[in-house]
């Protein structure tokens, strides 16, 4: 006998609904409301990967790459990241200085404008 129909029988027997309780646990979908945002976590593709295809499609905006050290807010590049250790994105004028942005590389913050960000056209920096 497995867990779930276990669940469905204690169910019937005490007329308590056990499984609605154990549903996160055997699903494991646990979440915490207080995660912190990982700036490294979670990449789509690689620098590596990246610079290969030249754009990548993610999330329904075209994002390319670029490489620069001073940046329109004035930081600077720390290996493609800004001194938190966010990835530096280029965006269009309707994003603030300061927006993080989840992107394919992990998670990014905007530092620089660009001619050719469009409303969904992105740049980040390798």
């Amino acid at each position: 006998m497995n867990i779930k129909k276990a669940l469905m029988l204690l169910t019937i027997v005490l007329g308590i609904n056990v499984s609605a309780l154990a549903a996160p646990i055997l699903n494991n979908s646990i979440e915490t409301a207080q995660a912190k945002k990982n700036p490294r976590g979670k990449a789509y593709v690689t620098k590596r990967q990246f610079r290969f295809r030249g754009v990548v499609k993610y999330h329904g905006k075209k994002w390319t790459y670029y490489t620069g050290s001073r940046f329109a807010d004035g930081s600077r590049n720390h290996g493609g990241y800004d001194k938190n250790g966010y990835i530096i994105v280029s965006a269009p004028r309707s994003y603030k200085f300061g927006t993080k942005i989840k992107t394919p590389l992990g998670w990014g913050v905007v530092h620089d404008r660009g001619t050719a960000m469009t409303k969904y056209h992105f740049d980040v920096v390798i």
